[in-house]
């Protein structure tokens, strides 16, 4: 397939996922979706069909990618469109739109798109209450699962990679291991 053709696939996929995400989540919670600068846009757009979009976090991670070195900037920041379906309070102190915090390590990354777990610690806590279910449509290597161990939460993942799938059923049960330790 070619890479724009690729492109298409996926983002056919996003989109037929928003509606479910709705769906499936209570009133009064959020759905925060990341996003590129290359798909902010359609992303935005497509999720306000269905959501309330009530902010944008900044994800100032530090670095970037690689990319063409001579003509672009580096992109050292991620989108995560905060969307709610109805009211949900923030918890905690309120705090400002841009967050930093760094960006795993490309040598120990299982994912091309891997977050930090504290990042993703920090969005959990600051909009779901202990003992709450979170559920990651495109799970990739777990780190949302991971956090929400951390973090006192119940998680429910999906993935379609068996092999992203394997490694995230692998750093869960670990995580679940070391709470009982």
């Amino acid at each position: 397939i070619k890479s724009s053709a690729a492109s298409d696939v996926y983002k056919r996929q996003r989109f037929m996922v928003y509606p479910e995400m709705y769906r499936a989540l209570k009133d009064n919670s959020v759905a925060i979706v990341f996003a590129s600068w290359k798909n902010y846009a359609e992303d935005y757009i497509e999720l306000s069909k269905y959501f309330d979009i009530k902010n944008v976090i900044v994800w100032w991670k530090h670095g970037g990618g690689i990319g063409d070195l001579k003509h672009t900037l580096l992109t050292d920041y991620e989108i995560a469109i905060v969307c709610h379906k109805g009211k949900c309070k923030i918890r905690g102190k309120r705090r400002g739109s841009v967050w930093e915090c760094n960006k795993v390590n490309p040598n120990k990354m299982l994912h091309p798109t891997q977050k930090p777990e504290k990042l993703l610690e920090e969005l959990i806590e600051k909009y779901s209450d202990s003992g709450a279910t979170v559920l990651d449509c495109f799970m990739g290597s777990g780190t949302t699962g991971v956090a929400c161990i951390n973090t006192g939460r119940n998680f429910i993942g999906i993935e379609l990679d068996d092999t992203y799938f394997e490694i995230a059923k692998k750093r869960i049960k670990e995580a679940e291991k070391g709470m009982t330790d």
